[in-house]
C-alpha cells in the first residue's frame, strides 16, 4: 500500500471518525501524556518536534511548558489534523506552537 492511500485515509474517513470521538482520545490519553511530559523537562528556550501530532494537544502542552522563548513544532501527514491543531493553538492563545503537514 502506498503512503498516498494511507494519507488519504487519515485526511478523510479516519479524520472523520477520530474527530467524532476527539474528546475521548484527548481525555483518554491525557494521563499518559502528562506522565511522559512530567518525567521530561525542557529548557525554556528549547525547540521540540512532535512527530505524528494528531490533534496537537501534546504539542500545545509542550509549547506552554517551554514558555515564550521556546518553540514546539507538530508534524502530521494529514492536513485536516494540522488545521485542527492550528485552530486549537489559536483558541488557547498559544503563539509558540507551529504545525505542518509532512509524511515523515
Amino acid at each position: 500500500m502506498s503512503n498516498e492511500v494511507v494519507i488519504e485515509a487519515w485526511n478523510t474517513v479516519l479524520f472523520e471518525k477520530f474527530s467524532r470521538f476527539k474528546f475521548l482520545f484527548i481525555e483518554g490519553y491525557a494521563s499518559i501524556s502528562e506522565e511522559v511530559l512530567g518525567r521530561n523537562s525542557f529548557a525554556e528556550d528549547a525547540k521540540v518536534l512532535d512527530v505524528g501530532c494528531g490533534f496537537g494537544d501534546c504539542t500545545i502542552e509542550i509549547a506552554k511548558r517551554l514558555g515564550s522563548e521556546g518553540q514546539a513544532v507538530g508534524v502530521d501527514c494529514a492536513t485536516n489534523f494540522i488545521a485542527e491543531c492550528e485552530k486549537s493553538a489559536s483558541e488557547e492563545g498559544v503563539s509558540n506552537a507551529r504545525f505542518f503537514a509532512a509524511d515523515v
